[in-house]
């Protein structure tokens, strides 16, 4: 049945006295009322058209061309004249041929958007059974291949700015938005309608227009470079600030005058903050929140590299507090966990600026001092940290008397090891457990 059953009487009577033939097809080209003018052209009855594809009556070789022409004109309406100055041969039902002009309009019904397809008989000004020279063959063969070419390159370039899920924006030498796609919008929460034709300023981070002005155009529009990535900072219109990794490319004329900048960008925010908190965790104890030995080390590092410049002395002090081993199987792993909690935020209050203090394993503290003028210093910090632990803890209703021992390996002016400072220092920890000293 026809899509368009039962007209108002003044549109039936309008169809049916027009001299060209009219059909009426939906979006995918498939037919769904046709006129008696083309019923006359075709040799069709209106029933053996509706809801065939308009390709029926065209010859097989034209039919892609066809399809990629409707393409086009989905995406501009305007493009209304099939093939100017050609003609289009249309196939009867009875085989033969017939030299037509074919037109499209887009056309509103019940909410959808239909095409309306003219056809005009052009044989009054060709011959009947006339054929095309081969001059007119080749003219037409290079129009359908310019059709067909600019539809396959507009359908590339909705798959990669429109369609591609990478936030895609055009802006011009002014930084004036050209263009702009849906995943863009997203990343910046706005729409098109807010972004397009405006600057690129009310999505831009404050911080970041003076760096990216400076550095990235000024690279760009000179000609220094035609193609850079770097990161950068938007403003979602919420309000928080989005991190997103751009690559941005400058389109230049034939003179090679620059005529508009292409960006993508990747929101990286939930990515940065991962990766942050990842090595949050690689550099920082689970437990106590304090260094950890990674962290020691790359500490240590610069350390050794200050000693070799401009001398000094330098300590590390491995603490272990006391039959903790025992404390755990008396009164239970939660009890020794709050209790190295509570020893590492009493041990951080007397920590220097300057020094470094992680927990090694188990019960086990490194304290880094740095920038000793003598030895005897490092015994003062020592006598800090065992201070700090040998007032009473109260953890969970348990009042807790807590002694611990301390370890110390100084060295002046050269670069230490980590290991073998952490051997030494082990060795220290051990004699000073044997001779009851703390």
């Amino acid at each position: 049945m026809s899509h368009f059953a039962d007209p108002p009487l003044s549109l039936s009577y309008l169809l049916e006295a027009l001299p060209d033939g009219i059909a009426f097809a939906d979006e995918y080209g498939v037919i769904c009322h046709v006129n008696g003018r083309l019923e006359a052209l075709s040799g069709y009855r209106s029933a053996g058209l509706v809801g065939q594809a308009l390709g029926v009556l065209l010859q097989s070789l034209y039919r892609d061309a066809h399809a990629a022409r409707r393409g086009v004109f989905t995406q501009d309406p305007r493009s209304r004249t099939m093939a100017p100055h050609l003609g289009c041969t249309l196939v009867r039902q009875d085989g033969g041929e017939l030299t037509v002009d074919v037109a499209r309009a887009p056309f509103a019904f019940n909410g959808k958007t239909w095409i309306v397809v003219v056809v005009r008989d052009h044989s009054f000004e060709t011959a009947a059974g006339h054929l095309r020279t081969e001059a007119e063959l080749h003219a037409l063969a290079t129009e359908l291949a310019g059709v067909e070419a600019l539809a396959n390159s507009e359908k590339r370039f909705r798959l990669a700015f429109e369609d591609n899920m990478t936030g895609m924006i055009c802006v011009d030498p002014e930084d004036r938005v050209l263009a702009v796609n849906d995943s863009f919008c997203q990343i910046v929460g706005r729409s098109r309608e807010e972004i397009v034709a405006k600057g690129a300023a009310p999505f831009t981070h404050p911080k970041e227009v003076r760096r990216r002005t400076n550095e990235v155009d000024r690279r760009l529009a000179s000609g220094v470079a035609d193609h850079l990535s770097y990161v950068d900072r938007y403003m979602h219109k919420d309000g928080r600030a989005v991190v997103v990794q751009v690559a941005k490319s400058r389109g230049r004329d034939a003179e090679g005058a620059t005529l508009h900048f292409v960006i993508s960008a990747r929101d990286i925010t939930e990515e940065r903050a991962h990766n942050a908190e990842l090595s949050q965790q690689a550099l920082h104890d689970s437990l106590t929140g304090l260094a950890s030995r990674l962290l020691f080390e790359d500490r240590l590092s610069q350390v050794n590299a200050r000693a070799v410049r401009r001398g000094g002395w330098n300590a590390v002090l491995m603490l272990d507090l006391d039959d903790f081993k025992g404390l755990n199987d008396t009164l239970g792993c939660q009890i020794g966990d709050l209790l190295l909690v509570a020893a590492a935020r009493r041990l951080e209050e007397v920590t220097r600026s300057s020094d470094t203090l992680c927990r090694l394993r188990g019960d086990e503290f490194l304290y880094l001092a740095e920038g000793l003028e003598f030895p005897a210093q490092a015994e003062k910090v020592a006598a800090r940290l065992l201070g700090a632990v040998a007032e009473p803890f109260s953890l969970a209703g348990t009042r807790l008397e807590q002694r611990a021992s301390i370890g110390i390996v100084a060295w002046e002016g050269k670069s230490k090891d980590f290991t073998e400072l952490l051997q030494d220092a082990d060795v220290a920890l051990c004699d000073a457990k044997r001779q009851g000293e703390g």
